[in-house]
This record gives structure tokens, C-alpha cells and sequence, in this order.
């Protein structure tokens, strides 16, 4: 078959250099249905679209042109070899042809990871809601209640150390500035202090979460 097909190849392109381009387009057709290789296929549907063109037959040479540029994508006419006639309508289907989408290529979603960072999402929003969520009620109650306890004291510890604070700036006399400095210092004090449990509790609740996965 091998044999036959080589044989028939050198009689198509014989047919073609004699100008006999109908029966080209017709031993074509047999080629490419007993092609082997994309070498066979691409010759075949050169002489094929060469002799179409010839005969006038654009459209028809455009679909073997077409043929060839599925089996040979990089395929390319020499410029030196080929009439301009040929190549005019090889360039147009080569650059009419749209390139072929990527083959869709299905992402895994690492379940772990979008867990991991929801879970971390909640610790930082509230303290506690990761535990509960994780089935640790005890746990996530506790640290819920006791960040709640300190958000409440850090806001009670800022509005009496500003209230302090401007009654320091405000007072005139020397003993009275004294004693309303220490009272402002106080609530200083205590505001450091509950921004620090604050913080830790925060960051507990960040930490337990992650580990608890």
C-alpha cells in the first residue's frame, strides 16, 4: 500500500507539472483517503489546492488549503516556487483561520485552603465563631464572652481617659492639674491594658482556629 501510494503521489504531481489539473483533483481525492503520514496529507492537499486554483476553483481550493492547515498548522507556500496567483488564496484561509481555544483544563479547589481561610476569617471578625463552628461550643463561647468583655472595656477605658485627658488640659490650678493628671494617667494605664487583652484574645482565637483544622 506503501508502495501504491508513493507511485501515486509522483504520478499526481507528474499530472499536475503536465497541467491535467481535473485529473488531479480527482487522484487527490484518492490520496487523502489513503494517506498514512501528515507528510502524504499535506502533499495531496497541495496539489489538490494548486490545481483548484488553476482551474478557477477558489473556493474549492480555499477548503483544501483548509484541509492542509488542520494537519499542518505551521504549514507555509515558498514564495519562490509558487505563483502569487496560489499563494494569494493560501493567505487568505491562513489568515481568515481563528486559533483553537486551549483545551479547558478543570481547576481543583483545594477545599482545605478555602477552609482554612474562612475559618481564619471568622477569628478575626469575632473571637469565638471558628470554635463554635468547629463543634467547640464551650470553647468558642468563652472566647466570644471574653472578647466581648474586652471590647466593652476598651471602650470604657478610652471614653474616661479622653474625658480625663481634656479635664487635665482644662484645669488652672497647680494641685488640680496634679490630681487630674494622675487620674488621666490611670485611665491611660487601663486603656493600654485593655487594648493588650484585646489583642491577645484576638489572636488566640486567630491561632486556635488554625491549629484546630
Amino acid at each position: 500500500m506503501l508502495l501504491l501510494l508513493v507511485c501515486s503521489l509522483v504520478q499526481v504531481q507528474d499530472l499536475y507539472r503536465s497541467g491535467e489539473y481535473e485529473q488531479v483533483v480527482e487522484q487527490s481525492a484518492v490520496l487523502l483517503a489513503d494517506a498514512r503520514t501528515i507528510e502524504d496529507s499535506v502533499e495531496a492537499y497541495r496539489l489538490r489546492g494548486f490545481a483548484l486554483v488553476a482551474l478557477g476553483r477558489n473556493r474549492e481550493a480555499a477548503a483544501a488549503f483548509e484541509g492542509l492547515l488542520d494537519v499542518a498548522p505551521g504549514h507555509e507556500l515558498d514564495p519562490e516556487t509558487v505563483s502569487p496567483k496560489i499563494r494569494a488564496v493560501f493567505d487568505q484561509v491562513k489568515a481568515g483561520r481563528k486559533p483553537k481555544p486551549e483545551p479547558f483544563v478543570q481547576t481543583e479547589v483545594r477545599t482545605d485552603k478555602v477552609r482554612v481561610g474562612h475559618r481564619a476569617s471568622l477569628s478575626v471578625l469575632v473571637p469565638g465563631l471558628a470554635q463554635i463552628r468547629n463543634r467547640k461550643p464551650v470553647r468558642g463561647y468563652l472566647l466570644l464572652g471574653a472578647g466581648a468583655v474586652s471590647v466593652a472595656g476598651l471602650v470604657f477605658t478610652y471614653v474616661n481617659y479622653q474625658q480625663a485627658h481634656d479635664q487635665y488640659l482644662a484645669a488652672t490650678e497647680l494641685q488640680e492639674i496634679e490630681d487630674r493628671y494622675r487620674t488621666a494617667n490611670t485611665w491611660y494605664q487601663a486603656r493600654s491594658v485593655s487594648i493588650g487583652t484585646t489583642g491577645a484574645i484576638w489572636l488566640y482565637s486567630l491561632v486556635d482556629a488554625l491549629l484546630d483544622l
